[in-house]
């Protein structure tokens, strides 16, 4: 596990300076880190928070949240996990998601809106949520711009639920490399309509394109490889 540790301190540090050195060229606020988690194991996990003291991760899958929480809270119950669901939404998921995670970046649906304040209500808790839209038609998830601002104003209205923002997964062929003097349209255009969500707070930005969601002013990025490697 030592030899993660130093690995995982090593590339947290880097990305961190990454993302500064991108907030400052651009005159940016530096966006808050999220940890990619998925299919990595819990050990991996603990090395890194035990290496960083990172408290923010993300997962894509509800039964892979739910068991890397509960190990977490039998087994080190003093490490503080703030658990970001990033993955699809299904019906038959919601009570893992929302038992587990704090954070809930993929809500497009009113019907699992309504399910999400139930539970969160059950569950004596508040979840923050991000309204996902659809950009890549290629993927079936996330709503249209008109969806968005309709369960958004529905979403305000729920208890147990507080709207964050947006979030966007753009197309894989939006990268870094790409880039030219300033960010595409499309990532500006993802700023803007962000302001009209909730605490305007946007979701944007991979490991593969961390200056373009920079530089457009993400609020929040997800990275996974650039830190705990390949999965």
């Amino acid at each position: 596990m030592e030899c993660s540790k130093e690995r995982y301190k090593k590339n947290y540090k880097e990305v961190l300076e990454r993302l500064h050195q991108l907030a400052e060229q651009y005159s940016k606020p530096c966006p808050q880190l999220v940890v990619v988690s998925k299919k990595k194991a819990k050990e991996d996990i603990l090395a890194c928070v035990s290496a960083t003291a990172h408290q923010d991760f993300g997962e894509n899958y509800a039964s892979e949240l739910r068991e890397k929480s509960e190990w977490f809270l039998q087994n080190h119950p003093r490490q503080k996990i703030i658990w970001h669901f990033i993955g699809q939404l299904q019906t038959n998921n919601l009570s893992m998601i929302a038992r587990h995670a704090s954070v809930v970046h993929t809500l497009y649906k009113q019907k699992h809106a309504e399910k999400l304040s139930v539970l969160a209500q059950k569950h004596q808790k508040s979840i923050d949520v991000y309204l996902q839209l659809k950009v890549d038609s290629s993927k079936p998830s996330g709503g249209s711009k008109e969806d968005v601002l309709t369960l958004a104003q529905s979403v305000t209205e729920l208890e147990g639920l507080h709207l964050k923002g947006l979030m966007v997964f753009p197309p894989v062929t939006y990268q870094d490399d790409l880039m030219q003097e300033r960010p595409p349209l499309a990532y500006q255009g993802f700023r803007g309509f962000a302001d009209l969500i909730g605490e305007k707070k946007l979701s944007l930005g991979t490991s593969s394109d961390l200056a373009m969601s920079v530089s457009a002013g993400t609020s929040l990025v997800r990275v996974g490889r650039a830190i705990l490697g390949e999965r």
